[in-house]
């Protein structure tokens, strides 16, 4: 069973890599935009926010952005024409607008600060035709072009512009574009002066935020949480002709499901089960964990493994395979991550170690300072309790050209995970560590039965007398 899992693991991660991952190559670029403040049309109230909140969600997504607010026409489409430059092959780009808007037939525009309109004809010229985003760019270019509009928040007009509606309608976007509008082709939509964003734009952060989720499903999404916030009152729209999927956050899935084991290591008392930790130790999770989450991975394999040898739990693998063909083998590859990229410059103090108190009475791995000849990679891990939270203590327990070495890391439950990283130790540091925390670990130590203490108040005179000890009083003839 274990193995199928890992496989099953492996085929989804290359399944999520070939389909959502982005050249690294690729450039991102995004033009936001927030108009509040109007001369001719009503003000608003969460543009600006709307603008500001997706701003800091796409410069935090590796989009080079440029914000800008309360812009009069001329300023936005001098924008627009700088941000159409940029774009070119394996270019992935973005364009946010927030404010008002409107349709007039089968076209859309973008009310600028000082737009002014009161005939049909004014439009053209007042206002900003969405076609302009598209063109002077050839069809040759193979980019990815994602527009959300948020537009408009309230009817533009009370005059007789028959054609002109307070929604906006759809255009018919080039390859490779996915228009998003807050609501449905001449529908307004909806903002709550007590709330910071548009209703729109506050379900399309949450959603674009969901990690390997893809545009398309994202603004599903939205639209789902879109009517049950306005109560079937606002439906979201969109228009696409992508051919390629894009997410905006990308994760692997070995982190993903790691997240889960660090939930579940918060929430509850319970060790994790060795079936949901052991897709951690292969190595290509060496590679996406962080030292810090693959240090708290093996230790909670090892918890997870003691746990199934002492029967607390039933077992799922085989001794030795864990120990020797799996364990040790990852410990060496985990040793050869910090010495190549740990560069924590926090000092262990041995003070520390008087704040610690042992719960649980339990140790997990070996409790003796072994001869530099005799060292190996493993970890000492002790259940703790430190500064008021309770956690582990997990010390990786090795050698280094003939000296001593340790990686001690606290890992504590709190609301969320607080991590505690410590420089290595090499030598007599290490040493000195290494036997102050087998002093605090002693009393915790398991008995082992010592058979000789039980013999010696034992008179043995004879091969029978010797049988009887070790089989009770069966006096059954055995040969």
């Amino acid at each position: 069973m274990i193995y199928s899992l890992n496989c099953d693991m492996l085929e989804i991660i290359n399944l999520i890599a070939e389909k959502v991952s982005i050249n690294p190559n690729m450039k991102k670029i995004a033009l936001v935009i927030g108009i509040n403040d109007y001369k001719h049309f009503d003000n608003l109230e969460n543009s600006r926010n709307d603008a500001n909140d997706m701003h800091k969600f796409l410069e935090k997504n590796e989009f080079e952005v440029t914000p800008l607010f309360d812009l009069n026409k001329h300023e936005l489409e001098n924008a627009i024409n700088e941000y159409k430059q940029k774009i070119d092959n394996q270019t992935i780009s973005v364009f946010y607008f927030s404010g008002h808007g409107f349709q007039l037939e089968q076209y859309n525009f973008l009310v600028s600060k000082d737009s002014e309109i009161n005939t049909l004809e004014d439009i053209p010229y007042n206002s900003t035709n969405i076609s302009s985003l598209f063109s002077d760019i050839s069809d040759d270019v193979d980019f990815t072009h994602i527009v959300i509009l948020d537009a408009c928040r309230k009817t533009l007009f009370s005059t007789g512009l028959g054609k002109v509606t307070a929604g906006m309608g759809m255009d018919t976007p080039r390859k490779g574009t996915i228009i998003a509008y807050a609501a449905a082709p001449g529908k307004a939509s909806i903002e709550r002066k007590k709330e910071r964003n548009g209703v729109f734009t506050k379900n399309l952060l949450k959603n674009i935020a969901i990690p390997n989720v893809n545009i398309e499903q994202a603004l599903k999404n939205t639209r789902t949480e879109l009517l049950s916030d306005t109560n079937n009152k606002q439906i979201s729209w969109e228009e696409s002709s992508l051919h390629d999927e894009f997410c905006f956050i990308v994760e692997d899935v070995a982190i993903l499901e790691f997240q889960e084991i660090i939930e579940q290591f918060l929430g509850t008392a319970d060790n994790p089960l060795l079936q949901k930790v052991l897709p951690f130790l292969q190595p290509k999770y060496f590679h996406e964990l962080s030292l810090e989450h693959l240090h708290l991975a093996l230790s909670l394999n090892i918890i997870a493994f003691e746990d199934e040898q002492e029967e607390k739990i039933q077992a799922t693998i085989d001794p030795d395979y864990f120990q020797y063909d799996l364990l040790l083998e990852r410990l060496t590859l985990f040793q050869t991550r910090i010495v190549n990229e740990d560069i924590c410059e926090n000092i262990f103090d041995n003070t520390i170690l008087e704040q610690i108190e042992i719960i649980n009475g339990t140790n997990y791995g070996y409790n003796e300072v072994l001869s530099a000849e005799d060292a190996f990679p493993h970890f000492m891990i002790s259940q703790i309790k430190y500064n008021g939270s309770e956690g582990l203590l997990a010390c990786f327990s090795s050698f280094i050209e003939g000296l001593h070495y340790i990686k001690p890391m606290i890992f504590l439950k709190n609301d969320t995970l607080q991590t505690i990283c410590f420089k290595a130790m090499i030598g007599n540091r290490a040493i000195d560590f290494l036997k102050k925390f087998v002093e605090l670990r002693k009393p915790f130590e398991k008995d082992t039965p010592n058979l000789m203490n039980v013999v010696e108040d034992v008179e043995i005179n004879t091969p029978e007398e010797l049988w009887k000890f070790f089989n009770g009083d069966d006096t059954e003839d055995n040969n």
